[in-house]
């Protein structure tokens, strides 16, 4: 299956700045990577605690955040395993 250059995603581009991309880039396969085409998604609890303005994930209240804008939030996928690293 051919990869497509872009995606359909939706990107959080900072804590109150969430956006869907139509035409995002699509990720690049490195050697530790797995690239999935994403047939179904669900929300878990940390997506939704990341979109809004969480200590935990975007720093603050003397927490260091681990969230690094721009991403794709989401984890809980099923889909097709498209192209596989080393």
């Amino acid at each position: 299956m051919a990869i497509p250059k872009t995606m359909k995603a939706l990107v959080a581009y900072g804590k109150d700045e969430y956006k869907l991309e139509l035409n995002y880039p699509t990720p690049e396969c490195g050697p530790d990577d797995i690239i999935i085409k994403t047939e179904a998604c669900g929300i878990c609890a940390g997506d939704v605690k990341a979109s809004h303005p969480v200590a935990r994930f975007w720093g603050g209240d003397g927490m260091p955040g681990y969230c690094e804008p721009p991403f794709v939030p989401g984890h809980e996928v099923l889909g097709e395993i498209v192209a596989i690293g080393e």
